[in-house]
């Protein structure tokens, strides 16, 4: 009797579809090979949406389907579940983290760990606390396990990482989504921003991320997708490891616009003052000159952190 193993790959619907065949080969009394239980193990999906794996083709009881992404025969890293802790400074409980970690969780790649001061911790900067941190269990807004941490923002990468108190090292940080923007000087005394210098300070890749508050219209829809685009231009270096050798920080605002809509997505430098955040979406304003300008301007900007706060700037009362 003889076993052969053999692989194939045929196309259904456009996606690969990679098929292991056992082939069992009976020599004995002059039987012909007979096929035995095909089985699926890897259906690559589309990365057009709109063409959707058509897995209804596959109805056999014995076939098993893995619908990862169509890159996982490519390159080996789009494979991965990438590890994220997101944390805040205005507590666990806070809408913003809730729209943030539900986006984040909705990609099957991306496995979510949320920790979080337990109360509001907003303005608190890099401050730790002496000694060992402690945490409780919590659950978010949607009813997500959580572990609230005992005080200050960047205590939650002491908790999870220095004392792990989370089972493995998170691939990326992602502080936010905070309600208040932390742009210009204000972002060496944002809790938002401290727990994402606290990741870096632990040679991991961080995002700090927030909004511009407009009362009860404050829509964190918008923020979650740019922070999902962020994720997916940066997610091979994260794996790779170079994100965290070239020590990736980064600050994300996002504007609240009470009329027309966000003008989209801009790179500019942290802004030496502030004279006040008031967006208008409305403006023509092109090529802004730093973070404060892009904001007020209707933008979503993005700036590079420096690893440590600027002592001596002027500060305000914003975001934080």
């Amino acid at each position: 009797m003889q076993m052969m193993r053999l692989p194939t790959c045929f196309s259904i619907g456009g996606p690969c579809v990679r098929v292991l065949v056992l082939v069992l080969a009976v020599t004995a009394c002059g039987g012909n090979p007979s096929l035995v239980r095909p089985k699926v193990t890897n259906v690559c999906e589309p990365t057009d949406a709109s063409t959707p794996t058509d897995a209804s083709k596959l109805t056999d009881a014995s076939t098993s389907i893995d619908t990862r992404d169509c890159d996982c025969r490519r390159d080996a890293d789009a494979c991965q579940t990438m590890r994220v802790l997101v944390t805040n400074d205005d507590g666990y409980a806070a809408a913003g983290i809730d729209a943030l970690a539900e986006a984040l969780s909705a990609r099957p790649d991306i496995a979510v760990t949320v920790v979080a001061p337990a109360d509001n911790e907003s303005g608190t900067g890099g401050t730790t606390t002496d000694g060992t941190v402690s945490a409780t269990d919590a659950l978010t807004g949607s009813g997500r396990p959580a572990k609230a941490v005992v005080r200050y923002p960047a205590d939650c990468l002491k908790w999870a990482v220095d004392q792990h108190g989370i089972p493995e090292r998170p691939d990326l940080v992602i502080s936010g989504i905070n309600l208040g923007e932390n742009v210009g000087p204000v972002v060496d005394i944002s809790g938002t921003v401290g727990a994402a210098r606290a990741a870096a300070a632990r040679r991991i890749p961080a995002l700090a991320v927030s909004e511009v508050l407009n009362g009860a219209n404050t829509d964190f829809t918008a923020g979650a997708a740019l922070v999902l685009r962020w994720v997916d231009e940066h997610r091979a270096d994260i794996l790779a490891g170079s994100a965290s050798d070239s020590g990736l920080l980064e600050n994300l605002n996002i504007p609240s616009c009470s009329s027309g809509s966000m003008r989209g997505l801009v790179r500019a430098p942290i802004a030496e003052t502030n004279d006040g955040v008031q967006v208008d979406c409305s403006s023509t304003l092109e090529d802004p000159p730093d973070d404060v300008t892009a904001l007020n301007a209707g933008f979503a900007v993005l700036s590079t952190l420096p690893p440590a706060p600027n002592v001596g700037k002027e500060l305000s009362d914003a975001g934080r």
